[in-house]
């Protein structure tokens, strides 16, 4: 498999592996220690998952509109899925993640493609590991990492956006807001990212009239770590005080509405 590997032959490899799952040919105690964990024969076999799912990709990608895409889509989705669930932490989890999500969308299954998305956060946006990348683990003597940890939170940050507005095209406008909030509520990520998903939650939770929540977004929107700027600030200032006003009656003294 080694020398398959070197040699690039990626279809030589995988039957390779195939047939070490089946009948193992292990002879020396390393080779039985590595045979126990399935590290190299997995590697193969995830590696060639996510290779066979790109090349029904592209076929999909190239092929007319019609029932025959479809199906191309829907294959591709399943084996990007099927991949994702069987190595979440892989190299490719975070391109399976969004690439099986957008198969999916692109024949109406939104439902889908957010259970994706979901999968992929909670598994790849594991505390534990995060933290390990960050600060590094001194019982383990593993030093930060913080080129990886950087590039999860990179890829957490395009799955809560593609989530986010995937409620949004779906009409599911609470959870839209709801998951904005949590983009904007994660000191993980950057001021910027922050800021624009408060900005949009606010205005979500302003069209949905929940008063609690659009007044906590301001709270984020308008935090001096944020370094808004002059014109963003008066317009978080403007649309609080729209809403406010929107509730305002004036023929209803200090009722709910008017407090």
């Amino acid at each position: 498999i080694t020398m398959s590997n070197l040699q690039r032959d990626a279809a030589r490899s995988r039957q390779l592996a195939e047939a070490e799952q089946k009948h193992s040919c292990a002879v020396t105690d390393l080779a039985r220690e590595e045979e126990k964990k399935g590290v190299l024969t997995t590697q193969v076999l995830q590696n060639a998952a996510y290779e066979d799912a790109n090349r029904i990709f592209e076929q999909a990608k190239n092929a007319p509109p019609g029932p025959d895409r479809d199906a191309l889509w829907r294959k591709a989705g399943k084996m990007y899925e099927d991949a994702l669930r069987a190595a979440p932490s892989h190299k490719d989890a975070p391109a399976a993640a969004i690439d099986s999500a957008f198969c999916y969308k692109q024949v109406g299954e939104f439902n889908k493609a957010i259970d994706l998305y979901q999968l992929f956060i909670n598994s790849y946006g594991n505390e534990d590991i995060l933290t390990r990348l960050e600060r590094g683990d001194p019982k383990q003597n593993v030093p930060p990492d913080p080129v990886q940890y950087k590039e999860r939170i990179n890829y957490l940050g395009m799955a809560y956006d593609a989530l986010s507005t995937t409620y949004y095209g779906f009409f599911a406008y609470q959870r839209a807001a709801e998951s904005f909030a949590k983009i904007a509520t994660t000191p993980r990520f950057d001021e910027q990212r922050r800021s624009n998903a408060a900005r949009i939650a606010m205005v979500l939770y302003s069209n949905l009239g929940d008063r609690a929540n659009m007044n906590k977004m301001y709270g984020v929107f308008v935090d001096p770590k944020m370094r808004l700027t002059a014109d963003k600030r008066a317009e978080a200032d403007y649309l609080k005080a729209s809403f406010d006003y929107g509730l305002y009656n004036p023929n209803a003294g200090e009722s709910a509405g008017n407090v």
